[in-house]
C-alpha cells in the first residue's frame, strides 16, 4: 500500500507523539520510584531501543523502508505539539495511576 507524503507526514506526527508519551513514561517512573543511576541508564536504553524500533519498523511499512526528511520533521513536531500540549495532563494521569498501584 502506498502512502502520500500528507498521509506519511500525518503518520510520523502521530510516531513521534507516541514517542514523547513513552518518554514521559519513563520519566514518570523515576518520580514515583527512586531509582539509581544503573536503572536510570538500563531505562534510557530501553528508551532508545523501543523508538528506534518503532522508528525503523514504520519506515520498513509505511514507505517501503525509504526515509523522507519530511518524515522526520513529522516526529519532531510530533513531541513539540505533545510536550506543549498533553504532556501535563498524561504525566498527572499516570502519577495518580501509579499512586493507585502502590497503595495495592
Amino acid at each position: 500500500m502506498q502512502f502520500s507524503q500528507e498521509q506519511l507526514f500525518i503518520s510520523y506526527f502521530l510516531i513521534g507523539t507516541v514517542i514523547a508519551m513513552l518518554f514521559d513514561f519513563f520519566r514518570v517512573l523515576r518520580i514515583n520510584f527512586k531509582t539509581s543511576d544503573n536503572i536510570t541508564f538500563i531505562e534510557d536504553i530501553i528508551f532508545l531501543f523501543l523508538s528506534g524500533l518503532l522508528i525503523i519498523f514504520s519506515i520498513i511499512k509505511l514507505n517501503n523502508g525509504i526515509f523522507r526528511f519530511f518524515m522526520l520533521i513529522g516526529i519532531c513536531f510530533g513531541i513539540i505539539i505533545y510536550s506543549l500540549t498533553l504532556s501535563k495532563v498524561y504525566v498527572i494521569i499516570f502519577t495518580v495511576i501509579i499512586k493507585i498501584f502502590k497503595q495495592i
